[in-house]
């Protein structure tokens, strides 16, 4: 008896961006690497000729791989979205690095930088898909009713603090806790 397991992939499976990403490079040399570096790596590229372009393309959902320079500071104002900044020699101004994705120093690199994102995308969608309504109050225990919390009062609702969920007669409860507990504090700095 022969046993056949197919052949099995030993690469890893890496999203590509759902559109193309977007680059602009004035420098010939500079978008020949990172347009390189990118479709190596699986992605569509589409390279931004000019300034006018820069300033109405880059925004939205559309990531930017953009060479730092002079045109570039000047265009920043106009940059929305995501963008990934590349030195090829030159340095980016402080409040353009604050405000970039991330920042490469060589062409070549750019690869990883965009993985990084769209792994990061990735990842921030799954938390968004598995983050469904609350089940039951951390608190007490009551369960959750979609329909009786669209109705009046508060104390059908549920507010979530991350990992936990409070029903409203339960958040009610420890704002009268607090309120409580402020009263003391302000009656004890008084006798003070």
């Amino acid at each position: 008896m022969q046993l056949d397991f197919g052949e099995t992939q030993l690469l890893p499976r890496v999203e590509t961006f759902a559109g193309p990403i977007l680059v602009w490079a004035p420098d010939e040399p500079v978008f020949e690497a990172v347009e390189a570096s990118l479709v190596g790596a699986g992605h569509t590229v589409r390279r931004l000729e000019d300034d006018a372009e820069l300033a109405t393309l880059s925004q939205g959902d559309a990531l930017l791989v953009a060479q730092c320079g002079p045109r570039l500071d000047v265009q920043q104002a106009f940059l929305r979205g995501p963008f990934v900044l590349v030195e090829a020699g030159r340095k980016p101004s402080v409040a353009l690095a604050a405000r970039a994705y991330g920042v490469v120093a060589e062409p070549g690199d750019v690869g990883y930088a965009v993985d990084r994102f769209v792994e990061h995308r990735r990842l921030a969608r799954e938390v968004a898909e598995r983050r469904g309504p609350p089940r039951r109050c951390s608190r007490c225990g009551r369960g959750f009713d979609a329909r009786k919390a669209r109705g009046a009062g508060t104390a059908r609702r549920f507010v979530r603090f991350g990992a936990i969920s409070l029903c409203g007669t339960c958040v009610e409860a420890l704002r009268t806790l607090l309120r409580q507990a402020q009263a003391q504090v302000a009656v004890v700095e008084a006798d003070n």
